[in-house]
């Protein structure tokens, strides 16, 4: 019974890894360019762009969202800036842009408030920092999908995440 697991198992990893929607470890679904990720990543100007993880998620509409997670490190180094990028690559405008949401009442007050879903840090973030500003208040990054989305594709950069991060991921989709 274990081989028969074992096999089915290979047999599904086989067919992820050959299937175009779904990247390796390190790698960015095919047609997305690191150049357009980084035009929408914060802040504006130079500095190098890392996508530490990334989802495409589609509901019965059919609406396909694409997002990942990004962090752009300033040349000299001493600022990273995580944001929550997003784009509709079926619609008119299909540019990433940073996620953000308008909410009204409570702290946001009876005209409202903007949250932009962005976190700048002043030293390398670890990954205890990193999983900290992904809550709804900040970055706004899920590991599940919500709201009828299911995912499409999904994965966690594992290079960039250690090169950012200087540590290995701990979460994963799924898990």
């Amino acid at each position: 019974m274990p081989g028969i697991v074992i096999y089915c198992l290979s047999v599904v990893a086989g067919l992820v890894a050959s299937d175009p929607r779904f990247a390796g470890p390190n790698e960015l679904p095919r047609g997305w360019k690191i150049a357009d990720i980084a035009a929408a990543a914060l802040p504006p100007g130079d500095g190098r762009v890392y996508v530490l993880a990334w989802q495409i998620l589609q509901d019965d509409r059919p609406l396909r969202v694409e997002s990942c997670l990004a962090v752009k490190v300033s040349d000299d180094g001493k600022k990273y800036t995580l944001t929550h990028l997003y784009r509709h690559p079926g619609g008119k405008d299909t540019k990433w842009q940073m996620s953000m949401l308008h909410a009204t009442g409570g702290e946001a007050g009876p005209t409202g408030r903007w949250y932009f879903h962005e976190k700048t840090f002043d030293a390398r973030p670890g990954n205890k920092e990193v999983y900290a500003a992904l809550k709804p208040q900040e970055v706004h990054w899920q590991w599940e999908p919500e709201d009828g989305f299911r995912f499409v594709g999904c994965g966690v950069c594992e290079a960039s995440w250690q090169a950012v991060t200087k540590e290995k991921p701990t979460r994963f989709f799924g898990k």
